[in-house]
């Protein structure tokens, strides 16, 4: 992770980008001294002329995302669609479980502030993801993202937190659905009582503390992912609509019996503001979902111009009912009374409501496993996407004939079902958190790094001359870690650590600063000005710009260092483990396999034999590539 800070494609030994729309070759193309370029290849960007159509312009209606691999992905999906994959998505465990769990825990009635602060921070990355999402609009998100803007490992980084988000928080959510299931069926409906079926639900009762209830939606939801596009788009549809409605109906319904008095105080001195900030990065896992719209961008049909817009809906849309429904708990009862699992079923009972909190326990169980299907359906398509590059094993980017990523589906279910069925919600919720907020920060660093470049000759002030963006944003971001760890760790306890939080923060705004008045825009997102793949200056749809960039990427980069300080540190570990085991796993096996550090390869050793010059054969002639690849390929052997 170090070394990626510095490595960026601008300081890294070779910033090539090469088109990466070949098979990879059977056999590994080794040139001299190619142990001595593992960590320049590694930073090897794909271009961004991969993530458009062959006439330069971003895909647009009508056409088709080959990202995947041998098969076309068709374009089916609307505004409507997108929107609905993002709130069902999103929309779960957040109000169902978080509201009341951070209530009575960290924040108190300042629940309500803890959500609206976590909105405003994942309101600024999904500026980044809109932006990106319209300049790039494939399959594949923050992986693709990164991947164009920081290279082949980073790219690797960014897929193993986005794993965290997808894979992983599905199965945390599948887990948090067996538990309230349990204690529906005991607690509400009393199956429990002479001899009932209800005990068979419990986990305490199985090896490993296996949740019966748990195994059971995950293997639903993947088997309704496997019988294809069509059938999990429509159930998706009906349960996001009905738990779209469930939400609605406590708010109102609890909206009745809010009693002012249990809002003071509105933060309770024993959390402070702290247990507020405490409760935000809790809060934040409410919104994880909202960027799996841009893992299905190669799917919608008008993606430049509905992607960034069903983003916005997501966030907006969420943070409203968040706001509410949390406000409306805390004003029903005090929030020390509050349920940690079954806060608004518990809470209408107490106010004398207990018809309306049948109904609300029965609408959570109903409807909370829609995020676990939408969740599972974004992963395999990540998995499609590694796997078209060489990152992933070949059968995760198979087709079936009606294109259906049948396979992937199946082995990412399998991981996804035991995950669920033998791991506690409460191991996971802290390090999906952590994961999330890496990704997020990377799709930020990746808008700065496409959107601005390093200045050339006179464009930079003379002090400011021989700036390198790459080395400034990574910088900045061990500036901004520093301030973040520094601020909650440091500053309450010595002078000196107020002190070097103060250093590190001043320093953090002086490289933004510098970014700003130094490093110009690019004339072409994405791409140089000179690069022969610059040829998206004719799109026919103008795209969403994020406003103030450096600035806004940068404070959301900021932000979210904040909100992982605030965590456990066993969950910190964990996370910094996890993606040393990504790294281990592409050098051993990404490295060895990339489609673009082969063609690389090749590309080298065609001009070191004089099969080729750049672009043009010996006689200026244009080579046939697969014949000159094919020589290529006998005369290394």
């Amino acid at each position: 992770l170090s070394i990626s800070l510095f490595l960026t494609p601008e300081n890294a030994h070779s910033n090539r980008m090469v088109e990466a729309t070949a098979p990879p070759p059977t056999e590994e193309v080794r040139s001299p001294g190619s142990r001595h370029r593992f960590f320049s290849d590694a930073f090897l960007r794909r271009p961004i002329s991969s993530c458009r159509d062959i006439s330069g312009n971003v895909l647009t209606e009508g056409a088709t995302d080959t990202s995947l691999g041998d098969h076309d992905v068709t374009r089916h999906l609307t505004l409507f669609d997108l929107s609905i994959i993002g709130i069902g998505g999103t929309i779960g465990s957040g109000i169902f479980v978080l509201c009341g769990s951070v209530a009575r825990h960290h924040a108190g009635p300042a629940v309500s502030l803890s959500w609206t602060l976590a909105g405003g921070v994942a309101l600024l990355s999904s500026c980044c993801y809109a932006e990106l999402s319209a300049n790039m609009p494939v399959n594949g998100s923050s992986y693709i993202y990164t991947y164009v803007a920081m290279g082949e490992m980073p790219a690797t980084i960014a897929a193993a937190a986005m794993t965290l988000e997808y894979l992983v928080s599905a199965a945390a959510v599948g887990r948090s659905w067996g538990d309230k299931v349990f204690e529906y069926a005991t607690v509400q409906m009393h199956f429990d009582e002479d001899g009932g079926w209800a005990h068979l639900l419990d986990p305490t009762k199985y090896p490993a503390e296996f949740s019966p209830a748990a195994f059971c939606v995950s293997f639903l939801c993947v088997t309704v992912l496997l019988c294809g596009v069509k059938e999990s788009k429509a159930v998706t549809t009906f349960v996001t609509a009905a738990k779209f409605a469930i939400v609605l109906f406590v708010i109102i319904s609890g909206s009745f019996y809010i009693t002012p008095a249990n809002y003071v105080p509105y933060i309770p001195p024993a959390y402070g503001f702290a247990g507020v900030l405490r409760g935000t990065t809790s809060c934040f896992f409410g919104y994880v979902g909202f960027d799996e719209v841009c893992c299905v961008a190669g799917e919608s049909l008008r993606p430049t111009r509905d992607v960034p817009r069903a983003i916005f809906v997501t966030v907006l849309s969420i943070m409203v009912l968040y706001i509410g429904s949390s406000a409306v708990l805390t004003g029903m009862v005090p929030y020390l009374q509050i349920s940690d699992t079954s806060g608004f079923p518990d809470a209408l009972a107490d106010v004398g409501a207990g018809w309306a909190g049948k109904i609300a326990a029965a609408g959570e169980v109903t409807t909370l496993p829609i995020v676990v299907l939408i969740g599972l359906m974004a992963q395999p398509r990540l998995m499609a996407a590694l796997a078209h590059d060489g990152l992933a094993p070949a059968f995760f980017g198979r087709t079936d004939e009606d294109g259906n990523l049948f396979y992937g589906i199946a082995v990412v279910g399998t991981v996804m079902i035991f995950v669920a069925s033998v791991v506690p919600f409460e191991h996971l919720n802290d390090t999906i958190s952590a994961g999330v907020l890496v990704c997020y920060s990377m799709t930020a660093w990746s808008l700065v790094l496409l959107r601005l470049r390093s200045p050339t000759g006179f464009e930079a002030p003379p002090m400011l001359k021989g700036v390198k963006l790459g080395v400034a944003m990574g910088c900045f971001n061990i500036f901004a870690f520093a301030t973040a760890v520094g601020a909650v760790h440091l500053w309450p306890y010595t002078h000196a650590g107020q002190a070097f939080s103060v250093v590190c923060a001043v320093a953090s705004v002086a490289v933004c600063v510098i970014i700003r008045f130094s490093c110009p825009e690019r004339e072409v997102f994405g791409e140089d000005g000179d690069c022969l793949t610059a040829s998206t200056k004719n799109d026919s749809e103008p795209h969403f710009r994020t406003p103030l960039v450096p600035f806004l990427p940068c404070g959301a980069i900021f932000l979210n260092y904040y909100l992982i300080s605030q965590l456990e540190m066993i969950g910190i570990v964990l996370l910094l483990a996890y993606l040393g085991v990504a790294m281990v796993y592409y050098a051993g096996y990404g490295s060895r396999h990339s489609v673009l550090r082969k063609q690389e390869r090749i590309s080298r050793s065609r001009i070191r034999y004089g099969l080729v010059s750049v672009g043009n054969n010996r006689h200026g002639e244009n080579n046939d590539e697969e014949d000159t690849d094919g020589i290529l390929m006998r005369t290394l052997d």
